[in-house]
């Protein structure tokens, strides 16, 4: 269940399931969220998390939602370390899933995540990227909706398009920050030619991934962005059988935020570090979850009597919504 609080016409601080781990905006939205309620949180510390390393290691943790009548909550990240090393898979998804925790008073948390079993790629991050780390949390949920593309191209390949089997994206708008706190897209299979470091021949790309690190951005007040020049990004697929992984920098991409509308779209390029490849994304997305709205009414002036200046303001919570609909919201 979704609960509106009493507070003025824009996303709750409350309204969130969970915290973003690692953004000191989140951290501060959080502490407002405990301190309108009476009490206090903070985030759980997280572990100080593996050595870097070439292998990548999924996991999915599931945590006890107590703003949510303890529903449980899943949420996904990844981290490159060295998986030869059993521990270091083990503090990986440690990691990941501590650092999504609250602890603190009179206010209900997130808590008790744990989790689950972890997906290893051997050689599945570039060897530049081995500190690559992503999962954080968003306040809102969206999937690329056709007629999405992903094109690549460069003088080391033939220029060829994928549509992503699923790309999803986490975002949480606060003002004019937008952030996008998770990335991860599967490109399937793909069959392309070449004649530069892979040779003149033709190829097959299998079980093809693209991953984002969070990163945080400016929202102007018609819905657009532009991504930091920061922005790190890999891709990482079998090459006839042989695993890649690819450093993707240099961003040029922007796009369209509008949570009203219930779409966003990017546009645009990067580029692959130590290969002449570009990827050129046409992706639409399409919002499967967004926070409640919390609207307490009109502003309003209260007289305050002249013997104990004191006045009494009313306020209510029936014009708030959730753009997803109200099954799920209570006042």
């Amino acid at each position: 269940m979704k609960t509106i609080f009493q507070t003025p016409s824009f996303p709750s601080p409350c309204s969130t399931t969970g915290p973003k781990d690692g953004a000191a905006v989140r951290s501060v939205r959080r502490l407002l969220c405990a301190l309108f309620m009476g009490g206090v949180a903070v985030l759980l510390p997280a572990c100080s998390g593996p050595p870097p390393g070439p292998d990548l290691v999924e996991t999915t943790c599931v945590c006890i939602d107590q703003c949510n009548a303890n529903a449980k909550l899943r949420l996904g990240g990844v981290v490159c370390t060295d998986a030869s090393i059993p521990d270091n898979i083990t503090e990986a998804t440690k990691s990941l899933c501590s650092g999504k925790e609250t602890i603190g008073f009179n206010i209900c948390k997130i808590t008790g995540c744990s989790a689950q079993a972890p997906i290893v790629t051997a050689h599945g991050c570039p060897a530049d990227n081995g500190e690559f780390k992503s999962g954080d949390f968003g306040q809102t949920i969206a999937n690329a909706v056709a007629p999405s593309t992903v094109k690549i191209s460069g003088s080391d390949i033939h220029a060829f398009t994928i549509e992503p089997e699923a790309f999803l994206a986490q975002t949480t708008q606060d003002g004019s920050t937008l952030s996008f706190t998770f990335l991860q897209a599967s490109l399937g299979t793909a069959n392309f030619t070449s004649d530069g470091i892979f040779g003149d021949d033709d190829h097959t790309i299998a079980d093809g991934k693209l991953y984002g690190a969070p990163f945080t951005t400016a929202l102007a007040a018609d819905g657009k962005f532009s991504l930091p020049p920061d922005a790190n990004f890999f891709i990482t697929g079998k090459i006839d059988g042989d695993r890649v992984a690819l450093t993707l920098k240099s961003p040029n991409l922007s796009g369209v935020y509008n949570e009203t509308a219930g779409i966003f779209t990017l546009v645009g390029m990067v580029k692959a570090v130590g290969a002449d490849i570009n990827i050129a994304v046409d992706l639409v997305f399409k919002f499967a979850n967004r926070p409640p709205r919390a609207v307490a009414g009109p502003d309003q002036t209260v007289e305050c009597t002249a013997s104990n200046r004191t006045g009494t303001a009313s306020l209510s919570g029936a014009a708030s919504f959730d753009p997803d609909g109200s099954a799920d919201l209570a006042h």
